[in-house]
């Protein structure tokens, strides 16, 4: 039970920091200032990035602008108005056996713009996490696999959306932790 526990909490870390991101994110800002306040959070709630010199990878958080697929490292290009800016957090902490329990989660935020532009990426956000609402619903603890949940991905995407407008990259999927 105390594993269980300890995902919990370092996941509602996780979802606590992706909220704050969201919240604080604006033209102006960049890659770097989301790291910086992620950082903070981690720092204030005890819990260190999982990526951070993860196979050489030199940020405490990925992210991504626009059309870059996930995985992006933060750099110094300011948002703009009509920018889609993904980040994804991943934390872990330790129990007293100096066990790691790690969490893992992104989001996708659009910095409003007001244009026509916007429409179309609001969209695209919301066919998103209505195939991702479809998976979550259909998931079935200890029978769920990851093929199972991207093949419900995509068959949302498929049946629920024109196939020219949207579409899976099969090439890079998800993963699971834990």
């Amino acid at each position: 039970m105390e594993k269980l526990e300890k995902m919990r909490l370092v996941g509602k870390v996780v979802a606590n920091i992706l909220q704050t991101l969201k919240n604080e994110i604006k033209p102006g800002m960049t890659g770097k200032d989301l790291e910086k306040k992620a950082l903070q959070l981690m720092k204030q709630k005890k819990v260190k990035s999982s990526i951070k010199g993860y196979l050489g990878f030199s940020a405490a958080i990925c992210v991504s602008l626009n059309d870059e697929l996930t995985h992006g490292i933060p750099d110094e290009r300011e948002f703009k108005k009509g920018d889609l800016v993904s980040f994804d957090v991943a934390c872990h902490m330790k129990n007293k056996k100096g066990i790691s329990f790690h969490a893992d989660a992104a989001m996708t935020v659009l910095i409003k713009g007001n244009n026509e532009k916007d429409k179309e990426k609001e969209e695209l956000l919301s066919v998103a996490e209505s195939a991702l609402n479809t998976a979550i619903k259909n998931i079935q603890p200890g029978l769920t696999t990851n093929q199972d949940i991207g093949g419900w991905i995509e068959k949302h995407v498929q049946d629920y959306v024109k196939p020219q407008r949207y579409y899976v990259i099969k090439e890079y999927g998800g993963h699971g932790i834990g």
